[in-house]
C-alpha cells in the first residue's frame, strides 16, 4: 500500500510531461491554461498541474514510503533476531533434549550393570550360604578328625614319653661305657706313644739318645719366635723308616691335647672344607693375597734380623697389621713363617698336615667348597690295625665321584680335603719365598680318618713337624 501514491504520482507525472510535449507539438505554450469557471469551461493544458500533482504524490510517497521501509526494515530485523533466538533456543534446548537422552541411556546403563550386579551379589551370597553350610560341615568332619587326633597323639605322646624315658636311660647307661670306651682309648694312645717313643729311644746309642733329645730341646726352642702357633713335643705319628726322626704337634696354645686327645691346629664347620674366620667365612682372599706378597720378606727380617715377625708384616702392609685380629689368617700366617723358620735351623724338616671329620652327618653326597678329584697323601699302613703309622711313600687317594650337576663329595672324603687346603693355603703363602731362592721345609698331607663320633670337636686338622736327626 505504500507504493500506491508513487505509482499514481509517477503515472500524473508521465501524462503531464506527456500533454506538455503535445501542447508544444501544436504550438501552444506549455503552461497556458484558463479555467471559466462562470460557464463551466477549462480550456488550456492540463500538463503543468498534472506534472505539479504528480511530482507531489511522488514526493509525499517517498517521504512517508522512506519511513515507512525503515520501519519494515526495523520490523523485519527484529523478527530476525527473534527468529534467532528462536533457533538458538531450539538448539539449546536440542542439546539439552540429547544430554537428558545420553543421561538417560548412562542412567539405563547403570541400572543395567546395578541389576547386574545385584543379580551377582545374590548368586554370592547364595554360594556363600552354600559354602558356609559346606564348611560348617567340614568344621564338623574336621572337629571329629581332630579329637581322634588328639586322642591318637594322647596316646603317641604318651608312647613316646616311655620310649623317651627308656632311651634316656640307655643314653646313659651308652654315655657312660663310652666315657669308659674313651678314657680306655685315650690310655691306649697314650700308651702306644709312650712305646713308640720308648723303642725310638731303645734303637738309640747312648750318645744318639743324648743328641736326640738335644735336637728335642732345640726344636722347643723355635717357640720362643712364635705367638699364636706353638709346637708341642709327642709320639703320636710314626712313620716307616723315621725312627730317628723327632715329631712336634703344631697347634694353638689354647688348645689343650684333652678333648679331642691330640692338639688341634684348625676347625671347621659341617661339610666344608677350608677352615672357618670367627665370622663364619672362609679366609679372605685379599689378606691371603696380601700376605703371599709380604710374609717372605717379613720372615727374612724376623729370622736374620732378630725383629718380631708380626712387626715386621705391620711395617710392610697396613693391611697385615689387622691380620693378627683373625685366627684363622694368623694361624696361617704363622705356619707359613715356621716352615721358613725351621728349614733356616734344619735339614730336611718336614710339616705333616692331617685332617679329621666326625660322623654326624651320616652318609651324604653333594658338591662342595672343594674341587680336586684326588689328594696325594702319605697313608696309613694298615688302617685296621693302627690309626698312628704311615707309609713313607705317597700315593694318590681319589676324592668324590662324577654326577649329572659336576662333582659330589661324601664324608669320607672330608679328612684328606681339609687337609690338602690347609697344606695348598700355606704353600699359596710361601710360593714368592721358593722363587726367591729361600729354603722351605716340605710340607705333606697325612691320610686323614673319619671319627666314628658324633663330635664337633673332631670337625679339625691336626699339624706336626719332624726334623731328623744329624
Amino acid at each position: 500500500m505504500a507504493n500506491v501514491p508513487l505509482f499514481a504520482g509517477l503515472i500524473l507525472f508521465v501524462v503531464g510531461i506527456a500533454l506538455g510535449a503535445w501542447h508544444l507539438r501544436r504550438g501552444e505554450p506549455f503552461f497556458a491554461m484558463e479555467v471559466n469557471l462562470a460557464e463551466g469551461r477549462f480550456v488550456g493544458a492540463p500538463a503543468i498541474a498534472f506534472v505539479i500533482v504528480g511530482a507531489g504524490l511522488m514526493v509525499a510517497a517517498l517521504f512517508f514510503g522512506t519511513r515507512s521501509l525503515e520501519a519494515q526494515i526495523a520490523e523485519k530485523d527484529t523478527t530476525i533476531e527473534t527468529l534467532r533466538a528462536q533457533k538458538d533456543g531450539a538448539e539449546t534446548a536440542r542439546d539439552l533434549a540429547i544430554g537428558e537422552r545420553e543421561a538417560a541411556v548412562i542412567a539405563r546403563d547403570a541400572a543395567v550393570t546395578a541389576r547386574d550386579h545385584a543379580i551377582s551379589a545374590r548368586d554370592d551370597a547364595q554360594e556363600s550360604s552354600r559354602l558356609a553350610v559346606d564348611a560348617e560341615k567340614r568344621a564338623d568332619e574336621a572337629r571329629t578328625r581332630a579329637e581322634a587326633e588328639r586322642d591318637s597323639a594322647n596316646e603317641a605322646l604318651a608312647k613316646e614319653r616311655e620310649e623317651r624315658r627308656e632311651a634316656s636311660a640307655r643314653a646313659n647307661l651308652a654315655e657312660a661305657k663310652s666315657a669308659r670306651v674313651d678314657a680306655a682309648m685315650a690310655d691306649l694312645e697314650r700308651r702306644f706313644r709312650d712305646t713308640v717313643l720308648l723303642l725310638q729311644r731303645l734303637a738309640l746309642s747312648p750318645g744318639e739318645v743324648e743328641a736326640f733329645t738335644e735336637l728335642r730341646n732345640e726344636i722347643a726352642s723355635l717357640n720362643d719366635r712364635l705367638e699364636i702357633i706353638s709346637l708341642h713335643a709327642t709320639a703320636d705319628v710314626l712313620i716307616e723308616g723315621r725312627e730317628r726322626w723327632v715329631t712336634f704337634s703344631i697347634a694353638r696354645p689354647d688348645w689343650g691335647a684333652t678333648s679331642p686327645d691330640q692338639y688341634t691346629l684348625f676347625e671347621f664347620e659341617a661339610r666344608q672344607t677350608t677352615p672357618v674366620d670367627p665370622w663364619g667365612g672362609p679366609p679372605s682372599e685379599q689378606m691371603i693375597g696380601a700376605l703371599a706378597a709380604n710374609l717372605c720378606e717379613a720372615a727374612n727380617r724376623a729370622i736374620f734380623s732378630n725383629v718380631d715377625f708380626w712387626d715386621a708384616l705391620a711395617e710392610l702392609s697396613d693391611e697385615l697389621a689387622e691380620a693378627r685380629s683373625n685366627p684363622v689368617i694368623a694361624e696361617l700366617a704363622e705356619s707359613a713363617y715356621l716352615r721358613l723358620l725351621v728349614a733356616q735351623k734344619f735339614t730336611g724338616a718336614e710339616m705333616l698336615i692331617r685332617g679329621y671329620a666326625d660322623a654326624a652327618d651320616g652318609d651324604w653326597l653333594e658338591p662342595l667348597d672343594a674341587r680336586p678329584a684326588s689328594v696325594t697323601v702319605l697313608p696309613l699302613r694298615d688302617p685296621a690295625s693302627s690309626d698312628a703309622v704311615f707309609s713313607e711313600v705317597p700315593v694318590e687317594i681319589p676324592t668324590g665321584r662324577e654326577t649329572r650337576s659336576g662333582r659330589a663329595f661324601g664324608n669320607a672324603d672330608l679328612p684328606n680335603l681339609r687337609a690338602n687346603a690347609v697344606a695348598r693355603l700355606i704353600d699359596r703363602m710361601t710360593d714368592r719365598c721358593r722363587d726367591r731362592g729361600a729354603g722351605l721345609a716340605s710340607i705333606d698331607v697325612l691320610e686323614g680318618s673319619v671319627v666314628p663320633r658324633r663330635d664337633s670337636a673332631y670337625r679339625r686338622v691336626v699339624g706336626y713337624l719332624q726334623v731328623p736327626m744329624p
